[in-house]
């Protein structure tokens, strides 16, 4: 959230212009996350399209410019005559690679924003008209429960395993992606994972932090205190515990392999007496 916030400011929206936007797609009925992005990402699509008809008309004109290349050199190979054709083939082949690196740059980007979720909660927050949605309220506690916060994740297990995933394009680059690096080879039963964890990584770094996890938590209608959020990720980081959920831990956790946390011991009386 922190980071789309700060991408947001450092593009000039101000509260003032961050409300001017949501009262536009509120006029639009974009009223939640999903709505926003679908509409948002439609319209890069449109882009991308129209920028991939320039390409291949681009890689037309170097295949026309090469081929007469190719027959100015056969009709006079010491002629001058035969480097104008070969001047267009070079102009046209950079021209179509810096197409190319644009239409890569654009795609790329799509793929990243059809994955980020929390684009109208950033706003809201910028403009200072966050709503308070509804959620399962988990009261913050001094010391965490650690028992309490495992059973909250094999919950958040059971509404994830429910939960409907769009079969777009996009997310299923995505999954495929996320899938190719795992090194199991029975993955047949973590597609719908892949998509979870490729839609809750934001900044699309192959891993989840404690705020994707937090939205994730919430979106499933659990809201834990930082504290207990902090012990989620800790759960969760069953591996190399360097602090954040890499897909392999999410799988394990998806395939309820984790390990419940040991109650601490109790007091011992005799210490005392």
């Amino acid at each position: 959230m922190e980071d789309m916030k700060n991408t947001l400011l450092s593009a000039g929206y101000d509260a003032e212009r961050a409300k001017e936007r949501l009262e536009e797609w509120k006029r639009q009925g974009l009223n939640s996350s999903d709505a926003v992005r679908g509409a948002l990402v439609s319209n890069a699509l449109s882009g991308l399209g129209v920028r991939f008809l320039w390409l291949l008309f681009n890689g037309w004109l170097v295949w026309q410019a090469y081929q007469w290349a190719i027959l100015a050199e056969a009709e006079d190979p010491d002629g001058w005559i035969q480097w104008i054709p070969k001047f267009f083939t070079y102009l046209n082949g950079f021209s179509f690679l810096q197409e190319l690196f644009f239409f890569s740059l654009l795609a790329y980007a799509t793929v990243q924003f059809a994955r980020n979720p929390i684009l109208l909660d950033a706003l809201q927050e910028i403009s200072g008209n966050r709503p308070n949605l509804p959620a399962l309220e988990v009261k913050p506690q001094k010391v965490v429960d650690s028992l309490r916060v495992f059973g909250l994740l094999q919950e958040l297990n059971k509404r994830l395993q429910g939960m409907e995933m769009k079969e777009g394009t996009l997310d299923a680059l995505s999954s495929m992606l996320i899938l190719s690096q795992v090194e199991d080879e029975d993955v047949a039963d973590l597609d719908t994972a892949a998509k979870i964890f490729g839609k809750y990584d934001v900044n699309g770094d192959q891993k989840l932090d404690s705020e994707e996890v937090r939205m994730m938590l919430k979106d499933a209608g659990l809201k834990l205190s930082e504290e207990e959020t902090g012990e989620a990720v800790r759960i969760l980081d069953s591996r190399n515990k360097d602090g954040y959920i890499q897909f392999d831990e999410f799988a394990d956790f998806w395939r309820s392999k984790l390990e419940a946390p040991q109650p601490p011991p109790p007091p011992d009386d005799g210490d005392n007496a």
